[in-house]
């Protein structure tokens, strides 16, 4: 173990974490999770020290994951929803918080799909509470199971899903090969995907 190894993780070094590995910079990560620069690159340090590995390779203004840093990235996302999930269940159960509705999404719907849906619901039921997952799909499949969330936006389920949930289409996207000028699939206007 490094020298100075402290077992102790804490949430909002996670949060860190994740910011900063969603968006390859210390400095936007710092302003999203309104911190200093210096302050949450203090914490990812310490993260690593903690866990006695490094998670980003730094260069220069950017940062890029290290191969310990993609395997730690899906777990520190479960552990912070996991987090977030018992505690909104412990305040509606027995607590006096209002009903939360727990969507689980991935990133790339964020903003053409994810923003507009939940402004419209909050202006449909103004006292409804959202709470945002960001999940694999296969994690938001299992939580859905076991009702962990109340609704998950996944693209392309498997079938036996299809018969497990409620599935509701939100939008349909083509899909487009971009290939090089010269490449010898360029010229048609149709390629099979196998």
């Amino acid at each position: 173990m490094p020298s100075g190894y402290d077992p102790a993780m804490e949430f909002h070094q996670l949060r860190y974490f994740v910011a900063a590995a969603e968006l390859g910079s210390i400095s936007a990560a710092a302003r999203r999770e309104h911190v200093t620069q210096p302050a949450l690159s203090r914490q990812v340090a310490r993260l690593e020290t903690q866990l006695g590995v490094l998670l980003f390779r730094r260069a220069k203004q950017r940062i890029e994951l290290t191969d310990a840093g993609r395997f730690f990235l899906p777990r520190a996302r479960q552990i912070l929803c996991d987090a977030a999930t018992t505690e909104q269940q412990l305040r509606e159960s027995f607590g006096k918080a209002k009903r939360t509705l727990r969507l689980g999404f991935l990133s790339p719907f964020l903003d053409d799909l994810v923003t507009p849906v939940v402004r419209e619901l909050k202006k449909r039921h103004r006292a409804l509470q959202v709470a945002l997952f960001d999940l694999p799909p296969r994690a938001q499949l299992d939580r859905l199971a076991a009702h962990e969330l109340d609704a998950a936006l996944v693209a392309n389920p498997d079938p036996q899903h299809r018969q497990q949930f409620a599935l509701r289409p939100l939008s349909k996207h083509r899909f487009v090969a971009v290939l090089a000028e010269g490449h010898r699939l360029a010229g048609r206007s149709a390629i099979a995907l196998g």
